[in-house]
């Protein structure tokens, strides 16, 4: 059976959530006080969605590279 190429809705909700958190004014550490020190919390978030959607994408080629033996004996 053949995966959807649409991706699931947490991974389309984790990468809308970094942009929105890393495009809006309001921040952990906010760059107009702290400069360049600031792009920390957003370089933080990006990667955490970035760690997150790589490992799903990995569950999910996992997950169709599972031979099912019953199909295979027909």
């Amino acid at each position: 059976m053949a995966r959807s190429p649409i991706p699931p809705a947490k991974i389309i909700l984790a990468v809308a959530g970094a942009v929105v958190y890393i495009l809006s004014p309001i921040d952990i550490a906010p760059e107009i006080f702290l400069g360049p020190l600031g792009l920390v919390d957003d370089a933080g978030v990006l990667a955490a969605a970035l760690l997150y959607v790589r490992r799903e994408s990995a569950k999910r080629r996992a997950a169709d590279s599972v031979i099912d033996i019953s199909e295979t004996n027909r």
